[in-house]
């Protein structure tokens, strides 16, 4: 018999363990990136993703854009014009998981995200990310370029007149 209370006590012990581990993986971040990444992320903002909206909210203005509001996903800009795209269970755990750079909202500006700079035509933006990151796997097709990163990718789309349009950096997958 006592040895089978040892049993029940340790299976119960093991049980509550096994319990707690998997409450915390639950409320662990999906974020956890490479070094390349992270150097992506942060040439788009100081931001990062997975930064909670009850800490990026001071540093943000909401984008009403159509009836966002209304669905909950309006984007926020940052002083820099950098949008950020905030997901998460409830509006309680909103966290960053995207960031865009719309290129007709930074007009005679400079783009930090990906070391673009003023590069607007697609031979320009192509060589000036391709010389910020040498080893980031970008590749291209007519209309958009593309890396996958650890655990996110990149976008840089183009316009008809080989223009830039926009980057976007996913830092995740989040749906």
């Amino acid at each position: 018999m006592t040895g089978a209370i040892v049993r029940a006590i340790v299976v119960g012990a093991l049980s509550v363990v096994l319990a707690a581990c998997a409450t915390m993986s639950s409320q662990q971040t999906s974020y956890l990136p490479t070094a390349l990444q992270m150097k992506v992320d942060r040439s788009f903002s100081a931001l990062s993703i997975d930064t909670p909206l009850v800490e990026a909210e001071p540093h943000l203005t909401r984008i009403a854009e159509g009836d966002c509001a209304a669905r909950g996903e309006c984007d926020w800009r940052d002083a820099e014009s950098v949008r950020h795209y905030f997901w998460g269970d409830d509006s309680g755990s909103l966290h960053i998981v995207v960031k865009t750079v719309r290129a007709d909202e930074f007009a005679g500006r400079r783009i930090r995200a990906l070391g673009i700079g003023n590069a607007r035509n697609r031979t320009e933006v192509v060589e000036a990310i391709r010389k910020f990151a040498p080893d980031m796997p970008l590749e291209c097709d007519e209309s958009s370029c593309g890396a996958t990163l650890v655990p996110g990718w990149i976008t840089v789309r183009f316009d008809d007149a080989d223009q830039l349009a926009e980057v976007r950096f996913d830092g995740y997958h989040f749906t």
